[in-house]
């Protein structure tokens, strides 16, 4: 600094500030003349002449207010701090003005028995400012990720559920309580299980465990889902693992209603087989016959066809007379004989079936077929139609030989 070092009125030289890790400024007098300047400061602020007041050796910051620190604390004796404090001048090596953040301690020094100064401590601490700034838009970000997730998982109409690294569900779905009637509490954990059809359950829950294990891009599957209503419908699943560098951290996954389209594609299938089945049969009865195996069992526990002789021009009340000429129902059900005449109660489901020319259509429990839906004194689980077709129809299933199990069954009479 030429000339004698600088002491403070302790005696101790400025230069034991030299070797500092941060920078530090002495300024003398009401001028605030640079006194003294570290190698940190000189690298931080360029290097700023000793002996100019700090006004003009740093022009930039006339209207900051920093000034007038220094002015109050050489009057009053109080150190002053800030910090993050943004100082907007030229730095060394730059080619514009930029902002750079710092914590600043200003005090009042003793250089001589009638000279004071004050001693500035500048520690810079921008990286920190932009990397809290960073985390800031970034927590702002995930926060708007998730509102709009929650709004979607509230709007959409598909479901939208997460679930843990393990497979287990950890989050609410409004999407699923309302489609299954599953409250939370029932939901949780490996709960949901229980809103798969039972067919279903022990095939869904060996492929979601080996998903688990293999964690492939993505799990897709079609299931049974019992819907609020106590029914069954078809649901298409996508899911996903969500990572963290090579750690699942959790799946995202999807449940949407398919049940029109599979019963589309089913219809459209059974009508296929029911065309090649038929192809060149000449025979009414073979073509109904083979008819009847397409319908049974992959539609249906059972199928009789009946021939009607005589003519419905009969008057009300009287018999009606048909003959059984195809009977098919599937293993573990009771046989029908194929050949049999049969008279309809009068005033019976059946007969009205015949008489309205309409589908009946009733809906009982497993095995509890009414009496009045079978032909007098016959047996079994099936009874005479109008067309002549009579099927115990069982609900959709997803393959050929997989059935649903329902609490109520539906026999078709058409």
């Amino acid at each position: 600094m030429g000339g004698e070092p600088q002491r403070l009125s302790s005696g101790i030289g400025l230069d034991v500030f030299d070797a500092a890790p941060v920078a530090v400024l002495v300024s003398r007098g009401p001028e605030h003349r640079i006194a003294y300047r570290n190698d940190v400061y000189r690298e931080t602020f360029g290097d700023r002449p000793l002996g100019q007041p700090l006004r003009d050796a740093f022009p930039d910051l006339a209207q900051t207010g920093y000034f007038s620190i220094f002015d109050r604390v050489l009057a009053t004796g109080h150190t002053e701090r800030l910090s993050t404090a943004p100082v907007d001048v030229t730095y060394p090596g730059s080619v514009a003005d930029v902002t750079r953040y710092f914590n600043f301690s200003a005090s009042r020094t003793a250089l001589g028995a009638d000279d004071h100064g004050v001693l500035a401590v500048v520690v810079e601490v921008t990286e920190q400012v932009e990397a809290a700034e960073q985390i800031r838009v970034l927590a702002e970000q995930r926060r708007r990720a998730l509102l709009r997730y929650r709004s979607l998982v509230n709007a959409g109409t598909q479901v939208v559920w997460v679930a843990g690294p393990t497979g287990e569900m950890t989050e609410t779905s409004p999407g699923w309580e309302r489609t299954t009637g599953q409250t939370w509490e029932e939901f949780r954990g490996d709960g949901w299980l229980d809103a798969v059809h039972p067919d279903d359950r022990e095939e869904v829950s060996r492929n979601w465990n080996r998903a688990l294990t293999e964690v492939p891009a993505d799990f897709t599957s079609t299931y049974r889902l019992r819907v609020a209503d106590g029914g069954y419908r078809h649901f298409a699943i996508y899911a996903a693992p969500v990572r963290d560098g090579d750690t699942v951290v959790e799946w995202v996954g999807t449940c949407a209603d398919t049940e029109q389209e599979w019963q589309v594609r089913r219809r459209e299938d059974v009508l296929a087989r029911a065309a090649e089945a038929t192809a060149g049969t000449a025979r009414l009865e073979d073509m109904l016959d083979a008819l009847s195996h397409v319908i049974v069992p992959e539609v249906a526990d059972a199928c009789s066809v009946y021939f009607l002789p005589q003519t419905l021009d009969r008057p009300a009340g009287a018999a009606l007379t048909a003959e059984r000429v195809v009977a098919l129902t599937r293993p573990g059900l009771p046989g029908l004989p194929r050949h049999r005449e049969e008279h309809l109660r009068p005033g019976g489901p059946l007969a009205r079936a015949i008489e309205q020319g309409r589908p009946l259509h009733t809906a009982f429990p497993p095995g509890e077929a009414p009496a009045a839906l079978g032909p007098a004194g016959g047996r079994g689980l099936a009874g005479p139609s109008a067309a002549g077709t009579v099927q115990q129809r069982r609900p959709a299933s997803r393959g050929r030989g997989r059935h649903h199990r329902r609490t109520a069954r539906r026999l078709h009479l058409r």
